[in-house]
């Protein structure tokens, strides 16, 4: 049974790879433009989801679920998706720093916290 947390979290498992695959490809200022396209489609999920009345049909059909506020929409899922971009961004411009050095230098960019 897929239900709305399910569907939530693949949404953002679709949403984050497909960021960090563009964000391979491409250069920073088409990321920028992503980034604003993948926000105007979490806008268009959450309409889908709130707007038809899912959400709600979901919660009357599943009373034992774990659901956020209906007034909250998508905008707890909207501030971690834009969280996990900003990590991804801060990953790959470390990479871009370190693309010429040593092998062991540049996994390092994979340790947040690591000063290199």
């Amino acid at each position: 049974m897929v239900d709305i947390c399910s569907y939530v979290l693949i949404l953002a498992s679709v949403v984050l790879f497909g960021y960090s695959l563009s964000r391979l490809i491409d250069g920073f200022s088409t990321v920028q433009k992503k980034m604003q396209d993948y926000r105007q489609m979490l806008e268009e999920y959450e309409n889908q989801i709130f707007g038809s009345g899912a959400y709600m049909r979901d919660m009357v059909r599943w009373p034992e679920g774990s659901y956020e506020e209906p007034e909250l929409k998508l905008s707890v899922f909207k501030e971690y998706v834009s969280e996990r971009l900003r990590e991804i961004d801060l990953y790959y411009g470390k990479l871009e720093k370190l693309k010429n050095e040593n092998k062991y230098i540049i996994r390092t960019a994979q340790y947040k916290y690591f000063q290199s």
